[in-house]
């Protein structure tokens, strides 16, 4: 049970969650960014088992890495995962970075020339996580960075957060966003989140 989690007298943990951990790319580079060392806690969620396989073996500068092979969404659920597979030029393996939990109807990936772009020829079901509940469970927490790379989903992850208010406890966010990618989505529908966000005191970036 957290006790007086967000009470300033008791705050004293930096937490880095990494929601969509892929091959570890984006963790490292905020590991060095914010000089991240073993006083911090790293929680790295990638929902892909082929990805999470490389993922879940990577040590880097003696810093406490907790890596989970569940997704991040709005409630504790199960829910049909796509692994995108790339082309043979690309090993051919379903551990794309497009693999997505959202429909493929509105899941344009080879949309702006990304004529790369691969397939989404198989499924199987995830564990994910209810991020709202995730940051609750933070104890003692002084500092929280968040990055998110999670395809999609971030659009109602995001509004989620700001809905219960969640997204106050988080100091410093960046997120992948793929209105490019989606046929529900648009730039002025990013701008509009990432403003909301704004006005609630939470430094917001996008990344990449």
């Amino acid at each position: 049970m957290v006790k007086n989690s967000h009470d300033k007298k008791t705050k004293h943990m930096k937490y880095f969650l990494d929601f969509g951990g892929h091959h570890g790319e984006g963790m490292m580079h905020f590991i060095d960014e914010y000089k991240i060392d073993k006083d911090w806690v790293i929680y790295t969620f990638e929902p892909n088992k082929l990805t999470f396989d490389v993922l879940k073996n990577i040590k880097y500068k003696d810093c406490n890495i907790t890596p989970i092979n569940k997704g991040i969404w709005v409630k504790d659920t199960v829910l049909t995962f796509k692994p995108e597979t790339t082309s043979e030029s690309y090993g051919g393996n379903e551990d794309g970075a497009g693999s997505t939990f959202i429909d493929l109807n509105d899941w344009n990936i080879k949309n702006n020339g990304n004529y790369g772009a691969g397939t989404f020829d198989k499924t199987y079901d995830v564990e994910v996580v209810d991020v709202s509940n995730l940051i609750r469970g933070l104890i003692d927490v002084e500092f929280l960075l968040v990055k998110m790379d999670i395809e999609g989903s971030e659009y109602a992850v995001l509004r989620k957060m700001i809905d219960d208010d969640t997204i106050s406890i988080v100091n410093d966010i960046y997120v992948e966003f793929h209105d490019w990618a989606m046929v529900s989505q648009t730039e002025n529908s990013t701008n509009e989140l990432m403003q909301e966000i704004t006005n609630k005191g939470v430094n917001i970036k996008k990344w990449i």
